[in-house]
């Protein structure tokens, strides 16, 4: 209170030599340093633009350029109107003066001019694009030679030489021997110079087998056949049936297999029906009569002789009685001819219906 009132009754001279004093403390406030206009010290700029480092957006119109972030010595130095770039390193977009990049390492996107949507993380990645736009780079010199657009390389040195367009590689030197191709795609494979519109998957130096989900089991008979070469290429193409080759060795003969269990009786076919009588065959002559010999004197009648065995008993069938045998059969004794067969379905035993073929015989 004491001071207001002094200051009121201060002379001008004072007055005026206190305002100074004022104004030059404001003038070295860190803060007020911020806001001044390049080259001022590092700090906060106009239009949401922050620099820290040595060189850090030394050149840019704040007027113009908006959002831009630059860390490290010389990061951003030759933007001037650029916008929403951010970069973190030892030079990290260093002549850039596009937008939308991010840089992230040391000395990446250096010389970056127009180009614009790029993101560089790793040391020197993306080091030679100048107006390419929408490349991403991660890992030592990844990109490094790149000015081309839409390249996309994940690994140390991937996509190391190429200036072509729409490229991608993912692993260790992926893609690194690639140069002007485009629409190429290098996983671990190191390329070849002249590709274009090319997929590399692994090197048949390293690789030696391949498991792929998503392909047993799926039936595409109906499509064209796949071929792959001696290189590894795939293609399709017509099969062509080469000569049949020599019959290899017969195996060893394997162990019988067990026996089936028996199957069920069939049911009983229909009896067909019987043959015909075959004809009598001719009968024989009948021989000349003997001459009747001369009665001789009657001897003396003999002793009696003992009985001998009774003989067998005989078939008891009368001339022109028939006889059935089971065929094949023997002519039997007595005086028989043979004469057909005929079948008969009679039932055995167990009752079971059975057909059989006989010999028929006539009694002579």
């Amino acid at each position: 209170m004491n001071t207001l009132i002094h200051l009121k009754k201060t002379t001008p001279l004072l007055l005026a030599a206190f305002a100074a004093a004022i104004l030059a403390c404001f003038a070295l406030s860190p803060t007020a340093q911020a806001q001044l206009p390049p080259p001022a010290p590092d700090g906060g700029y106009p239009n949401a633009n922050t620099a820290e480092g040595d060189g850090a957006l030394s050149n840019i119109d704040t007027t113009t350029a908006q959002a831009n972030t630059a860390i490290g010595f010389r990061a951003l130095f030759g933007i001037t109107t650029g916008s929403q770039n951010t970069a973190t390193g030892y030079r990290a977009l260093d002549a850039n003066n596009g937008r939308n990049n991010t840089a992230n390492g040391f000395e990446t996107l250096w010389v970056n001019n127009t180009g614009g949507g790029n993101t560089a993380i790793g040391q020197s990645t993306l080091h030679s694009n100048t107006v390419g736009n929408n490349n991403t780079a991660t890992g030592l010199q990844a990109l490094f030679n790149s000015t081309g657009n839409d390249n996309t390389a994940n690994g140390v040195q991937a996509l190391f030489n190429t200036t072509g367009d729409g490229n991608i590689a993912l692993g260790n030197s992926a893609g690194f021997n690639l140069t002007t191709g485009d629409s190429n795609i290098d996983i671990g494979n190191q390329g070849v110079a002249t590709d274009a519109n090319t997929i590399r998957i692994g090197d048949q130096a390293n690789q030696t087998k391949t498991f792929i989900a998503g392909i047993n089991n799926v039936d595409k008979s109906s499509g064209n056949p796949v071929f792959i070469d001696a290189n590894g290429q795939l293609g399709t193409g017509t099969f062509t049936t080469g000569p049949t080759g020599p019959t290899g060795p017969t195996g060893a003969t394997g162990p019988a297999g067990a026996t089936g269990a028996t199957g069920p009786i069939g049911a009983t076919g229909i009896q067909g029906p019987i043959g015909p009588i075959g004809a009598t065959g001719p009968q024989g002559p009948t021989g000349a009569t003997g001459a009747t010999g001369a009665t001789g004197i009657q001897g003396p009648t003999g002793a009696t002789g003992p009985t001998g065995p009774t003989g067998a008993t005989g078939l008891g069938l009368s001339t022109s009685d028939l006889l059935f045998r089971l065929s094949p059969s023997t002519l039997p004794a007595g005086g028989f001819t043979r004469i057909g067969t005929t079948q008969q379905n009679i039932k055995d035993n167990s009752g079971h219906s059975i057909t059989v073929t006989l010999d028929v015989y006539q009694k002579n």
